[in-house]
């Protein structure tokens, strides 16, 4: 026989062996005619089902992974009990495949993991780059909170400065109109004292008295309003200004010596 002849009868025998029906006297009578061919030729046995996925997948599936339809498992039976040489070629073959399956497997595994290293360093060098972007962000706004503090201080200062204008306004503002009426409240006094002045110089010396007295008053109350006007600004040495005390002493002594005419005048 040629070598096409026996690729045919390689063929029809595994097309017997894969059949669905139950088929196992005509694979028998099959077999016996041809076994001489079937357990002789390995080699084209090998290609014959290497070259057909289904055939090749039932053999690897039958002897190693236990799993196949039950008429195919029947017909293995079957000739593992009567044709012992096939159904040992048939495990050589179904090894060969196997093995050469799990190279593959092997080989597409390998790649894989190849692949998936790349990419594993791909994701980590965006997480380290994400990581640090995290921490510049951090940082900007570790930043941006001490602009804020700062601003909230700055803001809390000026609202302070703010009130205590205010406050000192408004203590300034009072005590300049309680001078305002003094002041005027003193000049209508001095000049109801003046239209009052009689001819005699007991009454002269009377009004100079009460004009002095009055002086005094209105010294003294100045005195106290400004002296009041440095505490709220926080001026503890006002009152120790030379100038001043040259303005008081004057002021002092006008007002005295007008006492003093003012009770010459009015015991004389």
């Amino acid at each position: 026989m040629n070598n096409v002849e026996n690729e045919t009868i390689f063929r029809n025998f595994f097309t017997y062996l894969h059949a669905d029906n139950d088929n196992q006297k005509e694979l028998s009578n099959f077999i016996k005619d041809n076994y001489s061919v079937l357990t002789n030729h390995l080699t084209l046995m090998y290609s014959i089902v290497a070259s057909d996925l289904y055939w090749s997948s039932n053999l690897v599936s039958y002897f190693y992974l236990h799993d196949s339809k039950d008429t195919f498992k029947q017909k293995m039976i079957f000739i593992n009990n009567n044709y012992q040489e096939l159904y040992y070629a048939l495990v050589i073959c179904s090894t060969i495949l196997y093995s050469a399956n799990a190279k593959e497997m092997i080989d597409y595994l390998d790649t894989k993991e190849v692949e998936l290293f790349k990419k594993y360093k791909k994701l980590e060098k965006k997480q380290s780059s994400l990581s640090e972007n995290i921490d510049a962000q951090k940082k900007i706004i570790e930043s941006q909170k001490e602009i804020i503090n700062k601003q909230k201080n700055s803001l809390n200062k000026t609202t302070t400065k703010i009130d205590n204008i205010y406050s000192e306004f408004v203590a300034i503002l009072g005590i300049f109109t309680a001078i305002t009426f003094a002041i005027f409240g003193g000049m209508n006094l001095l000049t109801n004292l003046f239209k009052n002045i009689g001819s005699s110089t007991a009454s002269l010396g009377q009004t100079m008295i009460l004009a002095a007295i009055f002086g005094l008053i209105i010294w003294g109350i100045t005195e106290l309003l400004f002296y009041w006007i440095s505490k709220i600004k926080g001026i503890t040495d006002s009152t120790k200004d030379k100038n001043k005390k040259y303005f008081n002493w004057i002021a002092m002594s006008v007002l005295t010596v007008i006492l003093i005419l003012g009770i010459l005048l009015f015991i004389k």
